[in-house]
């Protein structure tokens, strides 16, 4: 049996967080939405560019992601700053557009380059971050500005 290497190789520090999610913030709510959501719950790529407005339950504070491959049903509960970054990024949306769009309403699809460009001015770089290392199909790919 082939051994599995899973190790994390860095960790985001608090002080190097909170530039971070500035700096996603300056790029736009989507970002910082995409970045608060991964860091909270470090979803798969393509779990957070498919949530529908829909699937959010502000009262309750529950993102419903419907039914696992053995059928039960998962649902996440939001913290306070996840529960208010989604508001801002679901206000004047109808319930099936997508959460995570950009300022002209087209859906983010990917949004790994823009998010490099903002790890490095706060000094995160250096740090692999799930989504931003794989490819469409959730495998392993290297970016070399951001992997050295």
């Amino acid at each position: 049996m082939l051994k599995e290497n899973n190790v994390r190789r860095g960790f985001l520090q608090d002080d190097c967080y909170i530039r971070l999610s500035r700096e996603c913030a300056v790029e736009g709510v989507w970002l910082e939405g995409l970045f608060e959501m991964d860091y909270a719950y470090s979803w798969r790529l393509n779990e957070l560019l498919g949530l529908r407005v829909r699937q959010l339950d502000f009262l309750a504070r529950i993102i419903d992601l419907g039914k696992t491959k053995n059928g039960d049903q998962r649902m996440i509960t939001m913290n306070e700053h996840v529960s208010r970054v989604l508001v801002r990024c679901v206000y004047g949306k109808k319930p099936d557009d997508f959460v995570f769009t950009r300022e002209g309403g087209s859906p983010v699809k990917d949004f790994r380059g823009g998010m490099v460009e903002r790890m490095y001015p706060c000094g995160a770089g250096s740090i692999p971050v799930p989504w931003l290392s794989t490819d469409s199909n959730d495998r392993p790919k290297m970016l070399p500005a951001q992997l050295e």
